[in-house]
């Protein structure tokens, strides 16, 4: 009972403040509108020759704007911590007969909580915004693979800004590290950009971050159909260099035939980050 007040609490904090919720979505705001001004047209003027090739960036665009959205609003909703720790309000909490453990726990289980619904309502909005303008259909068979991609997904992005929670030591120190990170997570999802469009140097070093893993999970379900259906009277060596270009393929595992491997791949992080999070938490004690 007690964590689960907490969790509300932390919920409520979250979801209560306006402006929190808007800074929280400030990488995702910046990626639909340079979508919208810069690359749709660039990207389609490259791919002219796809049928309904809109739909394809589109879905591209909603796949890498969802992975975004549970990198920002798990850190935001993290930084709570910091916020009670520096206001003195977390000895407050320990008056209660909460435990150090149950407070912790509550802010991972809140960051996770937000992150997935965050995540669903970029998805629904962007859909909407889609729907209306370019006639795109979202398939509501995928919705279930969707959701526990947004799970799993929010549940990596809790584990790792929970390290950088760990590492930073003021509440005064958020505001720039929540810009450089909202700034830098769209360029390492691929979403400010496609990442076969970077220069090579770049690309390798990006295929071993986990974020372009986490987007190509969202966009092989979203284009999964699509792609099929775009492709099928068009050259081979047309939808090869889409693949390379789109970052559908990372590291030799093509997202349109592996959506397993990609999860299994992300999972494998999901791993990497509880245990950093365990070293850095035992050193620290």
């Amino acid at each position: 009972m007690i964590l689960l007040n907490l969790v509300r609490r932390n919920l409520a904090l979250y979801f209560n403040n306006r402006k929190r919720i808007f800074f929280s979505l400030f990488g995702v705001l910046i990626s639909i509108i340079l979508y919208f001004v810069f690359l749709k047209s660039m990207i389609q003027r490259g791919f002219s020759s796809i049928p309904n090739g809109v739909k394809l960036l589109d879905s591209w665009l909603i796949g890498g704007t969802v992975l975004l959205a549970a990198i920002t609003t798990t850190e935001d909703s993290l930084y709570q911590k910091l916020y009670d720790r520096d206001s003195n309000r977390l000895k407050d909490l320990l008056v209660t007969d909460a435990s150090y453990a149950q407070i912790d726990i509550s802010y991972a289980i809140s960051a996770w909580l937000i992150g997935v619904i965050m995540q669903f309502v970029v998805f629904v909005i962007l859909s909407v915004i889609f729907t209306a303008s370019d006639g795109l259909s979202i398939d509501v068979s995928i919705l279930t693979q969707l959701v526990i991609g947004m799970a799993v997904s929010s549940l990596v992005w809790t584990l790792f800004n929970m390290i950088i929670v760990m590492i930073i030591k003021s509440s005064t120190l958020v505001p720039s590290i929540s810009s450089i990170i909202s700034s830098c997570a769209g360029f390492f999802a691929g979403v400010y950009m496609p990442i076969g469009s970077l220069p090579t140097g770049a690309q390798t070093f990006l295929n071993y971050t986990p974020a372009p893993y986490g987007s190509a999970m969202f966009r092989d379900v979203l284009m999964h159909n699509q792609l099929q259906t775009s492709f099928q009277h068009v050259n081979a060596s047309v939808m090869n260099d889409f693949i390379k270009t789109m970052g559908l393929q990372i590291n030799g595992f093509d997202t349109f035939n592996g959506n397993m491997m990609m999860s299994l791949l992300f999972v494998a992080l999901f791993l990497v980050f509880f245990f950093a999070l365990l070293f850095i938490n035992k050193k620290n004690a």
